[in-house]
């Protein structure tokens, strides 16, 4: 690992980024949803009558809790797809059929269609390790281009509710792999650069940022922001306006994350004021960097007072701003407060994730509570929802935390059993 972070990264290489930022562009990932896998076996658009009567054979079975080893012997990539296709909206089956699969079939010969539905469910499930498996099968497989690879990921990307991480995790497999001008070419410089310093390789984001910085490729804002150089961004923002330039929200938004995530909040305080005079309107992903910030130090009154502003201006907050603020009163003992929150994002129409009932659930076990942590675990399970490795070890640390072994016990065996 130490030398691919000394690898040197070649002029020529760093060049040949535009190539999958205009593939990645034209490809609209947020417009490219797929409804049903686009290719079969048979080169149909609809799989052939025998694969029909399997899916719904084993879907049938998933769903009563039979065995489907029987069935499973009659399975191809395009069989496979449909299966994940009509779990999507339910993860615990998509992740049962993924489990046995592998289980039961080890050899299996995935397509790329395939490989990429699977990694997306493990990331929904937040099972990245085995997610970064997948991704690994398939950029070592023979004969299968970084255009196919990339196409594949986004041609499934919409069906499957996934996130952009699935990019980020492609481009770090590349590099954990050490194929740097794969990774350089599968996506422009700063997603090769955001997912080098997220995974702790800076050395070689910096020789890459400096082969960037020495070829025709100038870096932006947010490149500058990824590398931690605020003050150089600022500068960005300073030349634009002098040269008549107007930054747009997202310059904005970008300097502010980065300075909030430096500590800076003072400053990125300023810099939405900074926005206001300009004409601009800070949105709700303005505000969350300010909330973030705000619930990681624990200041519960700026917190507050953030959120009370953004429905002084009308901004509708998320997901993740009710996230941060019921993190914050169940990370400080005050889960009345994470409660009402929770009530009030349900109330707005907002559905909740893994990841908001797991911080209640870890309020109530730090409360001792473990009576209503298992309430809200059985409510999440209600909701469809699969609870992970995370949610499990919130329980259990419970469970043990009060003395109840038997429970606890009953709960780690039905944990190995579904993971």
């Amino acid at each position: 690992m130490a030398a691919a972070r000394h690898l040197h990264v070649h002029k020529s290489t760093v060049r040949g980024i535009t190539t999958c930022a205009s593939l990645v562009n034209s490809t609209h990932l947020e417009n490219s949803p797929i409804s049903e896998p686009q290719h079969f076996a048979n080169g149909s658009s609809t799989p052939p009558s025998e694969d029909t009567l399997l899916v719904q054979k084993i879907l049938w079975n998933l769903k009563q809790g039979k065995s489907i080893t029987n069935s499973l012997h009659g399975l191809n990539p395009s069989t496979f797809l449909e299966v994940l296709v009509n779990c999507r909206d339910n993860l615990h089956l998509a992740q049962k059929f993924i489990n046995l699969v592998s289980v039961n079939c080890p050899n299996f010969k995935h397509c790329s269609r395939s490989l990429t539905a699977t990694v997306h469910v493990l990331i929904r499930l937040k099972r990245v390790a085995d997610a970064q498996g997948f991704i690994l099968r398939m950029i070592r497989r023979s004969g299968v281009s970084r255009i196919e690879i990339v196409e594949s990921v986004v041609s499934t990307y919409g069906v499957f509710g996934s996130n952009a991480y699935a990019f980020d995790l492609l481009i770090r497999t590349y590099v954990q792999a050490r194929k740097i001008r794969e990774a350089v070419e599968i996506n422009a410089c700063n997603g090769l650069l955001g997912g080098l310093v997220k995974i702790g390789w800076v050395d070689l984001a910096w020789e890459v940022y400096n082969e960037m910085t020495g070829s025709s490729i100038q870096p932006n804002v947010y490149t500058l922001n990824i590398m931690g150089l605020l003050e150089e961004a600022y500068e960005v923002i300073k030349i634009m306006k002098a040269t008549g330039l107007r930054p747009c929200l997202l310059t904005y938004n970008s300097i502010l994350n980065g300075l909030c995530k430096n500590g800076q909040y003072g400053r990125a305080r300023e810099l939405l004021v900074e926005m206001k005079d300009t004409g601009l309107a800070p949105d709700t992903a303005s505000y969350n960097a300010l909330l973030a910030e705000c619930c990681k130090t624990g200041d519960v009154q700026e917190a507050e007072s953030v959120f009370k502003e953004m429905a002084c201006r009308a901004i509708i907050p998320d997901l993740v701003s009710y996230s941060s603020l019921i993190g914050l009163f169940s990370r400080t003992g005050h889960i009345d407060r994470s409660l009402a929150y929770y009530e009030h994002m349900r109330h707005k129409g907002l559905k909740p994730d893994n990841v908001v009932y797991t911080i209640l659930i870890g309020g109530f076990c730090r409360n001792g509570s473990m009576k209503e942590a298992m309430k809200m675990r059985d409510e999440m399970l209600e909701q469809s929802l699969v609870m992970d490795v995370v949610t499990y070890n919130t329980i259990l640390n419970g469970l043990c935390k009060g003395n109840m072994l038997h429970e606890a016990d009953e709960l780690f065996n039905e944990m190995l059993k579904e993971m």
